[in-house]
């Protein structure tokens, strides 16, 4: 098996205000698969597994949806774990 990194992006907002900007999150995962095909279908898999809601503080439902895998790289280092998060930032683009 090998190891490939994910770019994930995921999209967060106040779902009752569609007037405000949203969010975009971008998150680097560690995929173990046996080939690329393979290693896409995993990072699809994760990307929707963390999609979520919650309510902010003023009591709003926030949602944040899994948007699209953007980048899928083969990783030459084989000590990581499946699914480890790398990196992760935010902006109010992609």
């Amino acid at each position: 098996m090998t190891w490939y990194a994910a770019d994930l992006t995921f999209r967060g907002g106040v779902s009752a205000d569609a007037e405000d900007e949203p969010l975009y999150e971008t998150s680097i995962r560690l995929i173990q698969a046996d080939n690329e095909d393979d290693a896409m279908t995993k990072a699809e898999r994760i990307g929707k597994d963390n999609e979520h809601e919650y309510l902010n503080d003023a009591k709003e439902k926030v949602a944040w949806t899994f948007v699209k895998v953007c980048d899928l790289q083969e990783i030459e280092d084989q000590t990581l774990g499946h699914g480890t998060e790398l990196f992760s930032r935010m902006s109010r683009s992609i």
